[in-house]
């Protein structure tokens, strides 16, 4: 078997430790991971602490094991000394997972076919930068969940297909559970597809452009207003509200943190703020909604790592 250097470009998630993981197991190097500047260091974290308690879902304890090093770079498109940089690593192939940037052309012909990049979405459908977020909005997650391997081309997920794998949506909503679907799935395409498709032995599909999609996601999409029935906002609460701040459109309030339960028929009443929770009319119904309470976060936190502990091996 052809054994292969990657460059690995990507953002400190579960999905770049399982393919990292699964690369390495198939007997291939990594030469470098690269990263961009994190505004929040939220999400490098939360892989240091996963590398504590399962090593092999993070990038930080997989760098330890297997000696490449992590590497913060400009944005690519404006440093002109990626291409050499890239040259210097000795990689033959490109593996992007859930990089922030566009890859310049110059650094996509560098690789010449050999730059892929994994997308969380069954694409043509919701390119672009927020595909879970989007298809949460639009309720399609539960049908279009998937994972997309694809070569990179000078558009944005427009490259031809490699590999796809529908991911199920969990029946109880729970975003982390399905971000595990998501890593165990780009886990097996780099164990099973990615070799072959490097081997010349599986060839990649162009995407169909007429059913592709791009959904860009705002801020205030992600609101919560009385325009809503009490069943799209329970739908949001219980898939969003432990990844992104919702809010009620025109309150000031704290961040909601899930959904309590169905007062009763819409009242005419102002938005009541209490300690820990918010009544409001939604279109339908009076609900009641959960703010920040304490120990929220450690305690989703340890529910996630607990999800990835007692996950099977990819």
């Amino acid at each position: 078997m052809l054994r292969h250097r990657a460059l690995v470009i990507g953002a400190f998630t579960p999905v770049a430790g399982a393919v990292i993981g699964e690369w390495v197991a198939a007997g291939h190097e990594v030469a470098a991971f690269w990263y961009r500047r994190l505004k929040f260091p939220g999400s490098r974290n939360r892989d240091r602490r996963l590398g504590r308690l399962v090593p092999r879902w993070s990038v930080a304890a997989l760098s330890r094991r297997h000696g490449f090093p992590i590497v913060e770079v400009p944005r690519l498109a404006t440093w002109t000394g990626a291409k050499i940089a890239a040259e210097q690593t000795s990689a033959d192939v490109l593996i992007s997972v859930y990089f922030p940037n566009i890859v310049p052309p110059d650094l996509l012909a560098h690789f010449s076919g050999r730059a892929v990049n994994f997308h969380p979405a069954m694409l043509p459908r919701y390119r672009g930068p927020s595909p879970i977020v989007a298809m949460v909005l639009d309720r399609t997650i539960e049908t279009e969940g998937a994972m997309t391997l694809h070569v990179m081309s000078a558009g944005l997920d427009e490259g031809d297909i490699i590999a796809q794998s529908p991911v199920a949506f969990p029946a109880d909503r729970n975003l982390a559970a399905f971000n595990l679907g998501l890593a165990m799935a780009a886990g097996r395409i780099t164990a099973e597809h990615l070799p072959r498709y490097l081997a010349g032995a599986l060839r990649s599909v162009p995407q169909n452009s007429e059913r592709a999609t791009y959904p860009r996601v705002t801020r205030r999409d992600l609101q919560l207003s009385a325009r809503q029935t009490a069943d799209e906002i329970r739908w949001r609460c219980d898939t969003l509200a432990a990844r992104k701040p919702l809010q009620i459109d025109g309150l000031e309030a704290p961040r909601v943190t899930g959904f309590g339960r169905v007062l009763g028929p819409p009242s005419g009443q102002l938005p009541r703020v209490g300690l820990f929770t918010i009544d409001f009319d939604a279109a339908d119904a009076r609900i009641r909604v959960v703010g920040k309470r304490p120990f929220l976060g450690p305690w989703r936190r340890l529910r996630e790592f607990a999800l990835y502990i007692a996950a099977p091996a990819t």
